[in-house]
């Protein structure tokens, strides 16, 4: 960002990696919550969906745009996905992805609500859909541009499949929580390929 400001692959790759550094931090926190009563670590996992919703959109912005100088991007997929952001960061916040936590066998296990699938559509759809992008891409390129468009999609497939795991599955699937710690690592591999791929 520094080297080149101007650059919207930059610029979108810098605000990715804060959301990315966010989202970690408050990972941590919702996993030891100040006060350690449920409601307060309801609060910090409402928290962590929200950080997230916004995590989706900026990897296809940053997916469509990479490595060009300007977005590419028309301006009737982006009002869409404005507003795929802006009802998954909503429905995070209220009861509605989460409306309630459980505790059986002291673990604590968030209750899914209705807004769940929108979350679903906002995170893994988004993650799924630059995936898919990325392949279009690649099949498309040639030469050193061929070889980044692989890296990209290595970093988004293996943190897409890691995170989809731990977080999501493991959590409203299989009702367990014990594999949540580990979500933070698979963001930082992402961010790991796209530096590399840059």
């Amino acid at each position: 960002f520094i080297q080149n400001p101007r650059s919207s692959t930059n610029r979108i790759f810098f605000v990715l990696s804060i959301l990315i550094d966010v989202y970690v931090v408050v990972n941590y926190i919702s996993l030891h919550p100040p006060g350690g009563t449920p409601d307060s670590q309801l609060f910090w996992i409402r928290l962590v969906m929200f950080v997230t919703s916004f995590i989706g959109p900026s990897l296809i912005l940053f997916v469509c745009t990479f490595p060009k100088e300007r977005i590419t991007l028309q301006f009737r997929y982006l009002v869409p996905l404005l507003l795929l952001m802006l009802a998954s960061g909503t429905v995070s916040l209220l009861p509605l992805v989460f409306t309630g936590i459980e505790y059986p066998a002291g673990e604590a296990i968030p209750v899914a609500g209705p807004g769940i699938p929108i979350f679903f559509l906002d995170f893994l759809g988004l993650f799924l859909l630059s995936f898919i992008i990325l392949i279009y891409k690649h099949r498309r390129s040639f030469g050193v541009a061929r070889t980044k468009y692989f890296y990209l999609a290595s970093g988004v497939i293996i943190s897409f499949s890691l995170t989809g795991f731990f977080t999501v599955f493991a959590v409203v699937i299989l009702q367990t929580s014990k594999f949540v710690f580990l979500g933070p690592i698979s963001p930082m591999i992402l961010l790991i390929f796209i530096g590399y791929a840059m």
